[in-house]
């Protein structure tokens, strides 16, 4: 069996565990690292069939838990950007006694635009898919100037965060899989009844995730709170560092440790 790949970093007292979004990897995440290294000892992770683990037969929520609880601290803050929220949130409501808080970045419950709920239309998700696995230098191209060519002043040159990720590239069943999370995972019930601080931050120009979700949220959720980010589109992590290590600063001085 192969095995599973996963890396730690920092000796800080609080530990995270950052999951990465669709058709990419915990590569997303490594240009921040520096300013979390002094408080967290930090866990990443990538998916089966991504970066570092895309020789790893695909895997649900259930199994891929199991896994990292079974390597992890007795209790972390679960952080999911985009489609990594979904585990997260999911894990949060599984595993309370396992969880400090659930952070979501850029995501939502529910991904996909239906009746009264805002999200990602259904043709513009079949879009993203197809261009992943026809074209993937030109689907994160377009990403780049969507949702982070727009930062003019980032401390990030031209598209260097991303040269890691055309050297180990999804693979075609873990797109699939990724995409068919988005269209049916449905975390809205869960997200109400989790037991455990939730604490949400956006782009407001993010043509992904809509900020009207947060006005269909903030009624029901109780415990936490939601940030955003005014200028950031869909990676504020990425495209307004300051602001978004601000957040997280307060964020955990809003958890209660124990």
């Amino acid at each position: 069996m192969k095995k599973i790949l996963w890396s730690v970093y920092g000796i800080g007292k609080i530990p995270i565990v950052l999951f990465h979004g669709w058709g990419f990897n915990s590569n997303i995440w490594y240009s921040i690292f520096p300013f979390l290294l002094k408080k967290f000892t930090i866990y990443v992770f990538d998916f089966p069939g991504y970066g570092n683990n895309s020789n790893i037969h695909l895997m649900n929520f259930t199994n891929i838990s199991n896994f990292l609880l079974s390597i992890l601290p007795h209790k972390v803050i679960w952080i999911g950007w985009s489609l990594g929220g979904l585990l997260a949130t999911y894990i949060g409501y599984y595993f309370p006694n396992r969880t400090y808080a659930v952070i979501l970045i850029a995501s939502s419950p529910f991904f996909l635009k239906k009746n009264k709920w805002p999200g990602i239309k259904k043709k513009t998700l079949i879009s993203i898919k197809n261009n992943m696995l026809n074209s993937y230098q030109n689907f994160l191209l377009e990403f780049y100037n969507i949702h982070i060519s727009l930062k003019k002043n980032s401390f990030f040159t031209q598209k260097k965060i991303f040269q890691n990720f055309f050297t180990k590239l999804p693979t075609s069943d873990a797109i699939l899989q990724g995409f068919q999370w988005l269209k049916k995972i449905d975390n809205r019930k869960k997200i109400i009844n989790l037991k455990i601080p939730i604490f949400r931050i956006y782009g407001k120009l993010d043509l992904l995730i809509p900020i009207k979700i947060e006005k269909k949220l903030k009624n029901i959720l109780y415990n936490g709170k939601f940030y955003i980010i005014k200028q950031a589109a869909h990676v504020p992590f990425i495209t307004h560092p300051k602001l978004f290590l601000n957040i997280i600063n307060d964020i955990i001085y809003n958890i209660k440790f124990f």
